[in-house]
């Protein structure tokens, strides 16, 4: 396997990461280069196939990029490996600005608990959330997540993952209705939503399939806490 990148575009406003990943693998037919990235679907759909997986991952990472304003793509034959590519807009940061606010001073207003194990997911909620001015703080599991609820009562809303180490969010939401039945939960989801309502049911108040939409995410929110005043 050989993975890297390069930077396209340096000299414009929108200057854009490339970057790529090769393996040496059984390759891709060309007439399945665009449906691998829907959901549920994988190249091989044998019933004998050598590979497992839900046919999910692709569909997320394409989603994911493209929200991030960039494109992925892949270039591949059969017997001959493959050669996946993606491109992300590529901004310089200053060192504090990624950085949350210490959890001992959000002791006003709404604040969003995200909890979420993964970073990259963590990250691109805090991008649309923080524009936006909303205080957030993270919890990297279920069990995190009962515990500030408990702790900092002025929590007014929860985006859960359902899927997490040590506790999942399915089990976390139910406790944290023990002690505030009041407060929203909205549940993180890459399975299919009839799949999760199913056997979850009312516990949360509402479903995101990831990846998220901007747009769906703030609609969510907003009808439970009021945007933040400037």
């Amino acid at each position: 396997i050989e993975f890297g990148y390069t930077l396209s575009d340096e000299n414009t406003d929108e200057p854009m990461l490339e970057l790529f990943v090769k393996d040496s693998g059984i390759g891709i037919d060309k007439s399945l280069h665009n449906k691998i990235f829907e959901r549920f679907r994988q190249a091989d759909t044998s019933s004998d196939r050598l590979y497992g997986g839900t046919g999910l991952g692709l569909a997320i990472a394409k989603g994911f990029v493209e929200l991030l304003g960039g494109k992925i793509w892949v270039e591949s034959e059969l017997n001959k490996g493959s050669e996946f590519y993606f491109t992300i807009p590529y901004r310089l940061m200053n060192s504090n600005e990624n950085e949350l606010q210490p959890i001992e001073l959000l002791n006003i207003g709404n604040v969003i608990l995200v909890a979420e194990d993964e970073d990259y997911n963590f990250m691109y909620i805090e991008e649309v959330l923080g524009v936006l001015n909303f205080q957030i703080i993270r919890a990297k599991n279920g069990k995190e997540a009962v515990e500030i609820c408990r702790a900092y009562p002025n929590v007014g809303l929860v985006l859960m993952d359902i899927k997490m180490p040590e506790m999942d969010g399915y089990t976390a939401a139910k406790l944290i209705a023990e002690f505030r039945a009041d407060l929203p939960i909205i549940a993180q989801t890459a399975y299919a939503l009839e799949h999760e309502i199913a056997i979850y049911g009312s516990v949360f108040d509402e479903y995101l399939s990831k990846p998220i939409k901007e747009s769906d995410l703030l609609k969510s929110i907003t009808k439970y806490i009021k945007l933040p005043s400037n």
